[in-house]
């Protein structure tokens, strides 16, 4: 997630430099591909130490020249700052300027560039991209979290088990024996067998004599895949197996060291 966070990042920045490159003159694409590839920071001095092309600044509309010197000035001025040279009558400009700003925004300004497009498309996904990214490491990490939590709930009723074969001389006869309502050594979510998106069972095993002297435990996603990708088993011996598969765990299965 670090990783996506840092290239987004960068990726931002290098529009921004090719957007600058763009209000210069300069090719956009060009100078964003060159951030992208070596550095933002490259790129920026790159932008900055480079003069600004006025012809293609003119060319966009961004500039216009003056008949009387040929320097650039504002497309907008009346008058030109180096010369003095005046464009329009007073009368005129009087008479056009008010006529220019009741136009519609869009067609005062026109069409935006088309590199203001692109970094507008990339923006959009990018922001599509670190959504479902995100969304994706939040699942993983609360898998990870219930699957942890689930190997430590099989220890905790290993325990409670062994407390109450101390106590009783067999094991209990089932969940709700260690509960609240019970001995009182596991709370009431492990007494009902759902703890942390996991369904816990336990299985007493009898002798020919009806005592109870060993047991199953298992522990399950609710939802394999969407609250976890393993199951657990323990028994009597304390050791935890574990399976990848969606089956129930069994005794055959890899123990967790």
């Amino acid at each position: 997630m670090e990783f996506f966070l840092v290239f987004v990042f960068w990726v931002v920045l290098s529009l921004l430099v090719g957007e600058w490159a763009a209000r210069k003159g300069r090719s956009a694409a060009g100078y964003f591909l060159l951030s992208l590839l070596l550095s933002p920071l490259i790129g920026l001095v790159a932008v900055g130490i480079v003069e600004p092309r006025l012809a293609e600044l003119a060319k966009s509309g961004k500039l216009k020249q003056c008949p009387e010197c040929a320097e650039y000035i504002q497309p907008t001025a009346k008058k030109c700052r180096f010369c003095g040279a005046s464009f329009a009558p007073p009368e005129e400009a009087a008479k056009t300027t008010p006529a220019l700003l009741e136009l519609p925004l869009k067609e005062r300004a026109g069409p935006p560039p088309a590199w203001r497009v692109v970094v507008g498309i990339v923006i959009v996904l990018l922001t599509v991209i670190g959504g479902i990214s995100l969304d994706q490491s939040r699942k993983r990490q609360r898998r990870a979290s219930n699957e942890t939590l689930a190997i430590a709930s099989l220890r905790t009723l290993h325990s409670a088990a062994e407390v109450y074969r101390i106590n009783h001389g067999q094991y209990p006869n089932s969940l709700a024996d260690l509960g609240p309502d019970g001995e009182g050594l596991i709370d009431s979510y492990l007494a009902r067998g759902v703890k942390f998106d996991y369904v816990v069972r336990y299985k007493p095993v009898k002798n020919r004599r009806g005592r109870i002297i060993d047991f199953d435990l298992t522990a399950a996603p609710g939802e394999w895949g969407s609250d976890g990708f393993r199951s657990f088993y323990c028994d009597q011996t304390g050791v935890i197996r574990v399976t990848p598969l969606n089956k129930q765990p069994t005794t055959t299965d890899p123990p967790i060291f």
